[in-house]
Formats: C-alpha cells, structure tokens, sequence
C-alpha cells in the first residue's frame, strides 16, 4: 500500500520539531535541555493525525517520548497519542515506529487500561490485514514480544529502543494476552498457508519469536501447536521459506523436559515415510548452527547413528554432525558416536565420522578429554598397530606399504590437455561429440571418486564372514589436521613419522595424487606437526623439485612447502636450516626452462610470487637477508606467546592456591 509522505503541515509545528531536532543532535546539550526539549516536543499539539506520517515528526516523537518517560514515568502523553491510533498508521514506515514504541512502553504497566485493549482488539480484528503488511507487522510482533515478556528489539528497524527504555522493558512479566495471541497467529497462518505467511519477512519473524517462546506458551494451553508440529506442516516448504523460518531463530538457554519432548517426536517423526522437501526442512532446522534445541534433541532420538529409518534422516545426521559442537549437549553425542564408531565403519559411513572430527575442531577446546578420547578410539578402531595412516589413507592395502598407482600422467581429471579440446559449433556431430564429452566427464567424476576415497576394503567379521566395507577416511584425515590442538595432533605424530619414511619415489607418488597431495598439504599447514617430521620430507625429495614444478599437484605442494618455511619457527632448529632448505629448493625450481614452464600456471605464478624467485636470481645474499628477517618476526611472536601461555599457567596456578587457603 503505496502513501505520501509529504503533508501540508503548520510551519510553526515544523520549526518547532526542527530546534528540538538540533538540540538533540548536539552531543554538547547536557542532560536538562534534553529533557526540557523532550518535554516541550511530547506536550506539543498536533493538530492532525497526518503528522505523525511526517518522518521528522515522527523520529523525534519517538526519541522524545522514550527520554521524557524515562525520567518522569508520566505516561499521560503517551496516553494521549494512543487515543488517536488507528490501524491506518501501521501500514506506513515512519508512523508504525513510533507507535510500536508507544505501545510498548505503555503496556509494561497498563495492559489493564481500557486504551490497550481498545487497540489490541483494534489489531485482533484487523489481524489479516496487518499480517500482510511489512511495517504493521512489525508492530504486531512488538506487541506479541510485549505480552510474552520479551523486550521488542529488532536489527530491522530503522533505530533501536534506547539502552534506557530497553532495561526498563526487561523486567516486563509476560502477559495473558499472548496464548490469545499465539492462538490467532497459529489460525491465520493455518488458513493462509504456511509457505505463503511466511513470505513476509516479519510474518517469518513472529513465527520464529512463537518457536523461541514455546515452553511459557505450552504451561498455559498443552494443546497449543508445538515446533515439531509446524515442522510438519511445513512439509512442502522451498528452500527460500525454509530460510526464512529459521533466520533468527537462536536457543542459547535450553530446558531439559522440553528437550526430552523433542526427543520424543523426533523418534515418532522418524517412524513416517518422509518427503524429500521435509528432510530438507529438517536438515536445515537441524544443521543451522544456533537450533541447539532441535539439533541436540534430533541426534538424541536417534536410535543408532548406521540405521535409521530413511536415507533422508541419515542424511540430516550427517548435516548434524557437523555442528555438534555447538549444542548443549555435545558430550552425550560424542559419547553415543564413539560407542558406534564399529559400526560406522563397518557400514562405510564415513562421512559421519568425518563431521563429527570437524566438529571437534571448534569443540576441544571446551571439552578436551572427551574430544582426545574420541580420536584414540578412531586409532584404536581403524588398527594402529598397522599403522593407523597407512590403514585408513590406504585401506585396500593388505601389506604394510603405500601403492598409489594414480599419478598426474594417468589422471585425467587433472591433464589440463582433456581441457583443451575446441568443438567447431559448425560440426553436424557437435551434439554427438558433446554426448562423448559429458560421458568421458561422467566417468573421469567417477574414477576421482574412487582415487579420492579409495578401493573398499572387505573386512572379515570374528565370524569369518564378511562384515561390510571399510571406506577410506581421508576426509576424517584431513579434518583431524585441522584441529588447532596441540595434544589432538600430537596423537598422529607417531603415525606421520611412520607414514612418511619411504622412498623419494613414494612421495612423488603421494604428491601426484589428488588425495595425497590435500593429505601431505594439511600436514605441512598445521603448526603443530612436528617441524623436524617436515624437514625429513623435504630432504628426501631433494632433486624431484624441478619435476614436481611440471604439475599442477607438484606445484600446489611446492607452494604450501615454501610458505611453511617461510613462516615457520622451532625452537629445536635455528632459523638458518629453514633459509638453507629454502636455498636448495630454489636452486633446482630457477633455471629458466622451469621458470617459463610456471608461469604458464597460475600455480606457478603463485610459486614465483611467494619465492620471490626475481630476489633470487637479482641476489642470493640479500634474498637470504630478507628472508632471514621475515622468520626474526616469526621467532619473536613465538616467544611473545610462550610468555603469554606462561603467564597465564602462573595466574592460574596462583587462583587455584588462593582457592585451596580459603
């Protein structure tokens, strides 16, 4: 609904607004001409209702009558603006502000008085119409957030209530208004649709504030529509609805019978034959990362973690997993995880393992023991005394030894020559000669497949039947090398050393393959890998430098290798090995037939760019200077935060001796 903004207003009203306009934005006013002005502007006649259409005059009645209220607790001006609503001022901007804070502030202690509820009846009646306008229904949701208690603010709007009438409003007791309330709101959207209510922004936003205030909600009606039951009406909803549901929804504070409800129709939803569209919902309600509430209590219902009811809710756990760090129960789940990690295994889940380790990436350092408990069982599972890395990165190997067979030569997916095939879009056989490509594609996406996650390995129950296939678990690997723990990476220390004591031609044969290159990448990353473990990699592969830098792979690890380097410091090595090993692998990437041949590449290019190959070739002497003084800074912010760790560790040893004397 289209309306002016512009009226014919007195232009003595105008100078009026305008003065206390200015007074208000000079931060030297002091606090008495604030509230002098205030007055003046709050006692001011309006002689039309037009007015409050007018965007100064509504911007400053707002401001005006949150300070006068505030230090007086005079509602009487306030009351005589509420005599004048209509329900035509909330479906234009600048009015609805100003009495959604009117409303709110007045209700805090006179829900009883005959003007609010007047104008909440004016709003029950209007309800439809409202419900689909933008700006009413944000006065709509500051009621309904009055009524439960909850003070109305909103990063939507044009300005915030003030600190001031914020911490007054805090302190509000929910109202009975709001099962009504709830009620309507439940009916309206019921009738309309929920997919079409929830187009409105603000519609979606009083949904999300009904889900948040459930439980005071439920101890006035139990028959009242619960979450679970809106899910489920939501069974048809697209992926833009779906969002907008959940946008803010946010449970920081959870209550342990409302989580054991959820739990409880959680395991009746898992009995139904699910849509896909409601699997979506639920991996998105489940997997957004602040629904503490519906993604603890939906892992919780489970009731095994390799056999649910649908492949769609096995998807939605693996979504979950990825996110349990954040829930309020992140202990219970790992300890349920970690009873079927066998299991998972043995069913070649993979992928939930490996987003259950991501988690842990953000959830150690609150829950420590449990996290490392976690990994030693994936060790303990997977077979350590066979080497762990060599198990899992290579489970089709029956011998203790690495094979890879793929390299970049026998890889398509990363020739760049397959890439450059032209088609003449004049050719009759185009389309049969694109129907080849899509096939040579189809089936090069499948082969990457099978190098990235590796054979199967048939493993053999205590039976000496087969119990199912072990997958690779590069990806659990990989997000293990993430963890920015030291205790949690000092568990694969004594596997990486083993893993890495071959031939210079294995580790060729690592570098060249998709998977190894993004292992051997992580573990070159992590600052907590042991330093002299990277070292004994790099002078095994002395002389294979200038070959690795014909490969898009090689390439790739030769960039991560030099910026390790380049950034690395260790107490137990001085910072001259890392410029010496620097030197030997520039020494073999500069001639010029290797430097032609990166610059071909952008991976090449990042080379020459990192290396600062141009330094090298203008001066060794001064290339080594510059590169010294880089790894200086990098040794005196180690030694920065090792007196800063120290410091902490004494403060605390300290706490806790004050602790003990008390």
């Amino acid at each position: 609904m289209q309306r002016e903004t512009q009226f014919v207003i007195p232009d003595a009203l105008i100078s009026a607004f305008s003065q206390g306009d200015e007074i208000f934005k000079n931060y030297k006013s002091t606090p008495a001409e604030l509230l002098q002005t205030a007055t003046t502007l709050v006692q001011q006649e309006i002689p039309t209702t037009k007015a409050f259409h007018h965007p100064l005059v509504s911007r400053l009645l707002e401001d005006a009558h949150q300070l006068y209220f505030i230090e007086t607790r005079d509602v009487g001006p306030i009351e005589q603006k509420l005599a004048l609503f209509d329900v035509d001022f909330l479906l234009e901007s600048n009015s609805s502000n100003l009495f959604q804070t009117l409303l709110v502030i007045y209700a805090t202690e006179h829900r009883a008085s005959q003007i609010y509820k007047d104008i909440v009846q004016q709003l029950f009646q209007s309800f439809t119409l409202i419900m689909e306008s933008p700006y009413a229904a944000k006065t709509l949701k500051a009621v309904f957030s009055c009524e439960l208690g909850v003070p109305p603010e909103s990063e939507h709007r044009r300005k915030h209530v003030s600190p001031k009438v914020a911490e007054y409003l805090a302190g509000v007791q929910p109202g009975d208004l709001a099962l009504n309330f709830a009620k309507k709101l439940i009916k309206f959207i019921d009738e309309i649709g929920f997919s079409n209510a929830v187009q409105v922004q603000e519609t979606s936003q009083i949904l999300q504030l009904y889900i948040n205030q459930y439980k005071y909600l439920k101890t006035l009606d139990e028959k009242l529509l619960n979450p679970i039951e809106i899910f489920v009406k939501a069974a048809s909803f697209t992926r833009r609805t779906s969002e907008r549901v959940l946008a803010n929804y946010t449970s920081r504070n959870y209550d342990e019978e409302l989580v054991v409800d959820l739990i409880c129709q959680f395991q009746e939803l898992q009995k139904q034959n699910l849509t896909p569209e409601m699997s979506y919902f639920l991996e998105v309600a489940i997997g957004a990362p602040m629904n503490c509430y519906f993604a603890g209590a939906f892992l919780l219902s489970v009731p095994s973690f390799y056999d649910c009811s649908s492949t769609q809710f096995q998807r939605v756990v693996e979504a979950s997993a990825a996110n349990i760090y954040q829930f309020p129960f992140f202990v219970q789940i790992l300890q349920k995880l970690m009873a079927e990690i066998p299991q998972i295994f043995d069913l070649d889940k993979s992928n939930l393992i490996k987003n259950a380790v991501k988690s842990i990436y953000k959830g150690v350092k609150t829950y420590p023991e449990v996290c490392q408990q976690f990994l030693d069982t994936i060790i303990k599972i997977v077979g350590s005394e066979k080497s762990f890395l060599n198990r899992i990165l290579h489970p089709d190997n029956q011998q203790n030894e690495i094979i890879l067979t793929q390299n970049f030569k026998q890889n398509q997916r990363f020739d760049y020559s397959i890439l450059g095939v032209k088609l003449d879009q004049n050719d009759r056989k185009i389309d049969e000669i694109r129907g080849e490509k899509r096939k040579t594609w189809q089936k090069i996406e499948e082969n990457l497949k099978k190098e990235r996650f590796g054979a199967r390995l048939e493993r053999k129950s205590q039976e000496g039947g087969t119990g199912g296939y072990w997958q690779i678990g590069a990806g659990v690997v990989l997000e293990w090398l993430k963890i920015y723990d030291k205790a949690c990476i000092d568990m694969l220390q004594v596997h990486l050393r083993t893993y890495f004591a071959v031939g210079k031609g294995t580790l060729v044969s690592i570098i060249n393959h998709p998977t190894g290159v993004d292992f051997i990448i992580a573990v070159f990353n992590n600052n907590f890998v042991d330093f002299q473990l990277k070292l004994q990699v790099l002078d095994t592969l002395r002389g294979e430098y200038r070959e690795l830098c014909f490969s898009k792979l090689g390439m790739l690890f030769l960039n991560q290798a030099i910026t390790t380097l380049k950034s690395s410091y260790s107490p137990e090595h001085p910072l001259e090995v890392n410029v010496e090993t620097l030197k030997i692998i520039m020494k073999e990437i500069s001639p010029r037939p290797v430097v032609y041949k990166m610059q071909q590449r952008k991976e090449g290019e990042d080379i020459l760019k990192n290396s600062d190959l141009e330094g090298y070739l203008r001066s060794q002497v001064d290339w080594s200077k510059a590169v010294f003084k880089g790894l200086k800074w990098y040794e005196k912010s180690y030694k920065n935060q090792q007196k800063r760790e120290a410091k902490r560790e004494s403060k605390g040893a300290q706490e806790e001796a004050k602790a003990d004397e008390k």
